[in-house]
């Protein structure tokens, strides 16, 4: 029995343990992932940038996990189609994985405004190690960065970015509050306090219009829709994710807001399963 995992978060490697200890030395598994790091925890990515955490203590599971758990580890690659009537899945690099059981826990990726410079050099999400050490990157010549949105992974980001040494950050809100999904009015001006007494600044009810370009391409501010313009070589984009569907859509499975499953995490393509974010 082969059982072939996509992506190795914190669902995919819970099915890997889980599938080992149930199933014993007698069945095969593999792990692919589009990133070419071990597993590691995205929560924690604040806390890298901050300098709180290295590398290697963000890590999910100890190095060289995977292959002791006996697991045939292909990092760095992504998943481009599903043949269920096939149970095939075939990678980038152009080689078919066969397998008996398929789970898909692919994640999330981050939601980019559709604004214009987008793709300036120094804009950047924080969903993934590589942004991380990114953005890390450029800290030796920011004096300014706008993060773009006021919920955890905004604020975490901010924070993070006041440890690191940022002199001005400031974060941009499209609600009247911070965390607006998570507090009431009090609540969030009691965190408001807490930050700014942390040296970060707000500006509430503002929506992006443009990322602004300098002379070298690289960012030297974020127009906002009002017409303002935030003076800034970084900037931080923390818009919510959106998940990662398109795998199981094309191979003709039901997705909604996320791929379809029952209380088992079936989704609707033969011995295909899906779980996380």
């Amino acid at each position: 029995m082969h059982f072939v995992v996509i992506g190795t978060s914190a669902a995919g490697i819970a099915a890997l343990e889980t599938l080992r200890r149930l199933g014993g030395s007698g069945v095969r598994l593999t792990a692919v992932t589009d990133e070419a790091a071990e597993p590691y925890s995205r929560c924690l990515l604040p806390d890298l940038l901050a300098g709180k955490k290295s590398e290697y203590s963000i890590r999910l599971r100890p190095t060289g996990f995977l292959q002791k758990l006996g697991v045939g580890f292909l990092p760095g690659l992504k998943a481009v189609a599903l043949r269920p009537e096939e149970k095939k899945v075939f990678l980038e690099d152009g080689r078919q994985l066969s397998f008996d059981r398929l789970l898909v826990a692919t994640g999330a990726s981050p939601v980019m405004p559709e604004i214009p410079g987008a793709g300036t050099k120094g804009v950047f999400a924080l969903r993934t190690l590589q942004d991380a050490r990114q953005i890390a990157s450029f800290f030796p010549r920011v004096s300014r960065a706008v993060i773009l949105g006021g919920g955890l992974v905004g604020l975490k980001a901010a924070l993070a970015l006041k440890a690191a040494g940022v002199p001005h950050v400031t974060v941009v809100v499209a609600s009247p509050r911070l965390l607006s999904r998570q507090l009431d009015e009090e609540a969030a001006a009691m965190v408001e306090r807490e930050l700014t007494a942390a040296g970060i600044e707000f500006i509430y009810n503002a929506q992006p219009r443009a990322f602004v370009p300098g002379t070298h391409g690289a960012l030297v501010g974020v127009e906002l829709s009002d017409g303002r313009e935030l003076p800034a070589e970084l900037a931080v984009v923390a818009k919510g994710v959106r998940p990662n569907v398109q795998l199981a859509r094309e191979a003709g499975g039901l997705v909604g807001a996320g791929i379809e499953v029952d209380r088992y995490l079936r989704t609707s393509l033969p011995d295909v399963f899906a779980a996380g974010d």
